[in-house]
């Protein structure tokens, strides 16, 4: 995708504001925003290297907008206005007051959160610009910008976005330049449904404050270098069906976050992904039981242990489960039900043993099946050739018993990708293979097959990844039109 080409930002519309008022301005945002409402601590407001002060700098004297700085406290001569006025009407001119104040301190810590944000996260250096720091309302922070998604280009609006007036996302575009730290003055964005800040270099744990962020709907954090344990608010948001905190160095135990049945947490979600961290937990007959409305599952890359439990493999809803590369052992549980819905399971490099059952034909909807690496036994089964949907199939890497090429596998034709390596094959590789003329990868490498290779391969045209090595009793030569 290439990187959105944003629009000039306009130009500030007022000279510099004088630096003796400039001054005073920074004494009553410090003093609103460290002393009287506590977001952030006075020596980091006053500290012009840190990115609450560099914030609170812009805000006293460059930003264009120039916004009046709310107080809590009333005047002395407002109390005596009060008093002279009386009458009628005065309730209700003090609450329309403290409504207008409550709603004015909102516009200012938002604002003030935003640049903090962005200082954070090293703005100045962002290989483009998204308008941040831009003399309007945070709400034009942003602009329209090309978005990929499964091969479908979209225009989507990257930066602040709003509804009514309220922010309600943050949505970076990948690749940016994010580098630096989340401060914890973004949970100070109540409104957030929406947080988008991809594949940077953003380092140390998840702030806290994040888990009071209770209208939020989608977490996206991958693809950066965060460390630590997921806060336990976050399982304790009532709205959230996203989150993707992948690739990063997270850790902990997943069942503090996600719960057990009964009182499972976080039972709106529909896709989870965590993958490539270090997280671990007992996967059994709870483990995300009470999830009803999951979709996508990819726990990948982690230290969980346990076995896979057949809840999983029934979900009315799940399309897709990763628990590759874990500690996960035992038998593959017998699936009893047809269910249509799971195309992609990927199981390699765990400790599953046993034999592999025939009932997987009742995946029905599988188009990728990986169990490769692991200790399964006895033969694949022949069943696997009436999943009518398969295109990616490995089994490689397990003591399957000594024996032939699968004869199975010549009805199935739709195969894109197979791989049997190490699978302890013996005899030769059979003639047929040339008629699965979809295939794009076959990797037989480390058995014991012999004789010739087939002539058949020559007809595979668009065959792109041919495996033969480590099979010694192997002769003749591949065919020169491949």
């Amino acid at each position: 995708t290439p990187p959105p080409t944003p629009p000039p930002s306009p130009p500030p519309t007022l000279n510099p504001i004088p630096a003796a008022d400039a001054e005073e301005r920074l004494a009553s945002i410090v003093n609103l925003l460290g002393t009287e409402l506590g977001i952030t601590s006075v020596e980091d407001l006053e500290d012009p290297d840190a990115p609450q002060g560099k914030a609170a700098l812009w805000l006293a004297g460059t930003d264009g907008m120039r916004m009046e700085i709310p107080t809590l406290k009333k005047d002395e001569s407002d109390d005596e206005d009060d008093e002279d006025g009386g009458g009628e009407g005065g309730e209700e001119g003090e609450g329309a007051n403290a409504e207008a104040t409550a709603s004015a301190i909102v516009d200012f810590v938002t604002r003030y959160s935003l640049v903090t944000l962005f200082h954070s996260l090293d703005g100045t250096n962002w290989d483009y610009d998204l308008n941040f720091l831009g003399p309007d309302d945070v709400c034009t922070w942003g602009y329209w910008g090309p978005y990929e998604m499964l091969s479908t280009l979209s225009s989507v609006w990257y930066g602040v976005g709003c509804k009514d007036g309220e922010v309600v996302q943050l949505w970076t575009p990948q690749d940016i330049g994010l580098a630096g730290v989340l401060p914890s003055e973004i949970g100070q964005l109540t409104g957030l449904q929406f947080i988008a800040l991809e594949f940077g270099d953003i380092t140390g744990p998840i702030p806290t404050e994040i888990g009071d962020l209770k209208s939020l709907r989608q977490l996206w954090l991958s693809n950066n270098d965060l460390s630590g344990q997921i806060p336990p608010g976050i399982g304790n948001l009532p709205n959230l069906n996203a989150l993707a905190l992948d690739d990063n160095d997270l850790d902990g135990n997943l069942r503090e976050l996600l719960g057990s049945a009964p009182e499972g947490r976080l039972e709106k979600l529909k896709y989870l992904y965590l993958e490539d961290n270090r997280f671990t937990g007992t996967v059994d007959g709870d483990f995300l039981s009470s999830h009803s409305k999951l979709v996508q599952v990819d726990l990948s890359d982690n230290l969980l242990t346990g076995r896979l439990p057949l809840h999983l493999l029934s979900h009315p809803k799940l399309q897709v489960l990763d628990l590759h590369d874990n500690g996960l052992d035992g038998g593959f549980p017998p699936v009893i039900e047809t269910q249509d819905v799971l195309y992609f399971l990927a199981l390699y490099d765990n400790d599953f043993d046993g034999p592999f059952p025939p009932s997987v034909a009742n995946l029905t909807g599988l188009v990728h099946l990986d169990i490769a690496q692991n200790d399964f036994e006895g033969r694949p089964p022949s069943e696997l050739a009436a999943l009518p949907n398969l295109d990616y199939l490995f089994l490689g890497d397990n003591p399957w018993d000594v024996g032939p090429f699968p004869d199975f596998i010549r009805n199935m034709t739709g195969l894109q990708e197979l791989s049997l390596k190490r699978s302890q094959l013996t005899g030769g590789i059979p003639e047929w293979i040339g008629e699965m003329d979809r295939l794009l990868l076959l990797d037989l490498d480390g058995n014991d097959l012999t004789g010739t290779v087939p002539e058949g391969f020559g007809d595979m045209a668009g065959l792109f990844v041919l495996l033969l090595n480590r099979n010694p009793g192997l002769n003749g030569t591949v065919p020169f039109e491949m």
